[in-house]
Parts: structure tokens; sequence; C-alpha cells
């Protein structure tokens, strides 16, 4: 006996980038909430927080000067799924809708001379020691 799938397995509509950035929630009663960005695209956010947040509510997502956005952003946005990850820590899903889409700037990240001298640094270390 085998399984036959009657429909195709679900694929993202919208590439996310997988980011680790500090943002603010705001919930409809005006309580705020610092969040961690954990992948964000043009629909919406997956966020790290130490709350849950309530499903089918809209939240304000504020995220500040980013290298992923043109400027810094303010959005309201539908929670859409949220579970526990451990230790009072929780991962939530809020979709932007599709009549409030973001765009997304794809750029390489610019490093200052005193990282790619830390990097050298580190990695002949770790070569020649």
């Amino acid at each position: 006996m085998y399984l036959k799938y009657a429909h195709k397995p679900h694929r993202r509509l919208y590439e996310r980038l997988n980011v680790e950035f500090q943002a603010v929630i705001v919930s409809a009663d005006n309580v705020r909430q610092d969040v961690v960005l954990k992948n964000i695209s043009t629909r919406g956010v997956c966020v790290e927080s130490v709350q849950p947040l309530r499903l089918g509510t809209f939240m304000d997502v504020l995220i500040g000067e980013s290298p992923f956005l043109t400027s810094s952003l303010q959005k309201k946005a539908k929670v859409v799924w949220w579970r526990l990850l451990g230790n009072n820590r929780y991962c939530a899903g809020l979709d932007f809708g599709l009549d409030n889409m973001i765009e997304l700037v794809k750029r390489p990240v610019a490093l200052s001379p005193v990282s790619v001298l830390s990097a050298v640094k580190k990695f002949i270390r770790w070569f020649f020691i």
C-alpha cells in the first residue's frame, strides 16, 4: 500500500532572508515588545519573543535602519502562527498581507577594514597555530 498525494508539497511564494536583527512590535492596546527578527520576506516576518503572540491579532512591526530595507519600516501585520521554542522563548509568523507587502534590498554587506583585518588574523592563528 502506498499513499498518493492529491496536491503538491507546499512551496514558499516569497524568498526569505535569514537575519538576526532587533525590532519592536506594538499590539493594538499599545503594548510594546522587543523582538528579534529571524527572517523577513516581502510578505512578512518571523520574530522571536519572550511572550506568545495571540493568533489573529494585528501588530505594528517597527524595524529601524537595516541592510535589507531601503529605510526604516513600520507595518501592520497579522499573527498567523506561533510556537514555543523553550526557556520562555517563542517564535511567531507575522503576515503583512498581499496589499501591504514590502520591498527588500539585496546588497552585499560592506566590511570595514578593521573587520577584514580581524578575520585575517583569526584565520592565520587557526591555520598556523
